[in-house]
C-alpha cells in the first residue's frame, strides 16, 4: 500500500509542481523535463508484460504511469508544446494494453481537469480517479468472489 500512496501522492505533486512553475513562464524547462519522463523505456516495457500476470503489480505499475505522465499534463494545452506532449504521453502509453490506455487517458484528459492548487484535495481526488478507473476494474471479480464468499458463509 505504500508504494500506491507513494504513486498518488507524486502523481499529484507533479502536477502541482507543472502547473506552479508553467503559471510562471518556466514552459520550455517543464516541456523537456515532461519529454523525458515520458520517454518509455526497454525496462518499462518488459515490466509491463511481468506486472500483466499480478493485479496487485499491475494496479501499482499503472499508479506509477499516471505519476510519470501527471507531469505533463498542465502543458497538454500549451499552443507551443501541446501537440507534441500529447505524442509523448501516446507514446508512453502505446506498450500498454488498449483497456488500460483508455482508462489512463480517461483520467489524465477529463478527470485531472478538476485538480487545483490544493495539493491534498488533489492527492485525494488522485486516489479517486485510480480507484474508479483502474482499482475497481481489475479486482471487481475479487470484490465479486468475496461477496458470494461471505454471504454462502452466513445463510
Amino acid at each position: 500500500i505504500n508504494a500506491l500512496l507513494y504513486n498518488i501522492g507524486m502523481a499529484a505533486k507533479e502536477y502541482g509542481v507543472t502547473r506552479l512553475l508553467y503559471g510562471k513562464n518556466f514552459v520550455v524547462d517543464q516541456a523537456a523535463y515532461a519529454k523525458y519522463i515520458l520517454d518509455p523505456s526497454v525496462e518499462e516495457v518488459l515490466a509491463w508484460e511481468v506486472v500483466l500476470r499480478n493485479r496487485l503489480e499491475k494496479i501499482l505499475y499503472l499508479a506509477s504511469i499516471i505519476r510519470d505522465v501527471s507531469c505533463a499534463v498542465p502543458l497538454i494545452r500549451d499552443e507551443q508544446f501541446g501537440d507534441e506532449i500529447k505524442d509523448y504521453i501516446g507514446k508512453k502509453l502505446a506498450y500498454i494494453t488498449p483497456a488500460y490506455q483508455s482508462k489512463i487517458q480517461k483520467i489524465i484528459y477529463e478527470r485531472f481537469s478538476l485538480l487545483n492548487t490544493d495539493t491534498f484535495r488533489n492527492i485525494a481526488l488522485v486516489t479517486r480517479f485510480l480507484v474508479d478507473e483502474i482499482i475497481d476494474y481489475e479486482l471487481a471479480d475479487w470484490y465479486y468472489g468475496f461477496a458470494s464468499f461471505q454471504l454462502s458463509c452466513f445463510p
